[in-house]
This record gives C-alpha cells, sequence and structure tokens, in this order.
C-alpha cells in the first residue's frame, strides 16, 4: 500500500471500512455522526463520496458487513444496540430496510458483525 491522498467526508470519525466485490464502491461507518458514507472508487486513485446516509437510532455507528451477494450492508450503532440492515440499491447507495434492538443490557456495547448466508 502507498498513500495517495486524503478525500473529504461529510461524516465524522471513520472507523470502519469495507469494498464491494468489483471494487467500484466503498462503504465507511462515521462513528461520530452515527452515518455510513458511500464512495464511489470506479477510479480508485481519485474515491469521490457520493452519500452520507444517517442510520436510525442512537448513535456511534461501528462495525460493518456486506452480505455474501452484495445487496445488504449491515452496521452496528453501539450506543442504542441497534443492528441496521440496509438495502444496496443499483448504483451503489444505501437506504435502510430495518434497525432491530439487540437484546443486551443498557450500557452494553455490542462488538462484531458476522453474515451468514442461507
Amino acid at each position: 500500500m502507498t498513500f495517495l491522498r486524503t478525500v473529504p467526508n461529510a461524516g465524522q470519525g471513520i472507523c470502519w471500512i469495507r469494498s464491494n466485490r468489483a471494487g467500484t464502491r466503498l462503504y465507511t461507518t462515521d462513528t461520530a455522526t452515527n452515518q455510513v458514507s458511500v464512495y464511489d472508487t470506479s477510479d480508485p486513485e481519485y474515491p469521490v463520496e457520493i452519500q452520507t446516509f444517517t442510520l436510525e437510532g442512537a448513535g456511534n455507528a461501528f462495525q460493518l458487513s456486506l452480505s455474501e451477494d452484495g445487496r445488504h450492508l449491515y452496521a452496528i450503532s453501539q450506543h442504542g444496540n441497534l443492528l441496521h440492515s440496509l438495502i444496496i440499491q443499483s448504483d451503489g447507495t444505501v437506504a435502510e430496510a430495518t434497525a432491530v434492538k439487540l437484546p443486551e443490557p443498557t450500557g452494553a456495547r455490542p462488538q462484531g458483525i458476522a453474515v451468514v448466508e442461507k
């Protein structure tokens, strides 16, 4: 890896980063603003932020993972203990499908996401 440059991010506190299989989209969680940012990485040397999406509920978007088929993105919001299921639209941007409250005690901070296809 070689550092090339920084690029703008509308959110704050990038935490986790995932790329789609084709390498044309990059997804980040922005912990401080409870958001997911989407980048067009069609030109990998010049990524462009194309969406900043605010997740439902309490903040601190943390870890994220893509489904095997690349149609869903899952993210954890640690404050509020929410698991977000996002639909990846045809242009690679996201829309929230559901946010499920995890059965964790108040003050718990869920860690990790494993996606298992049926």
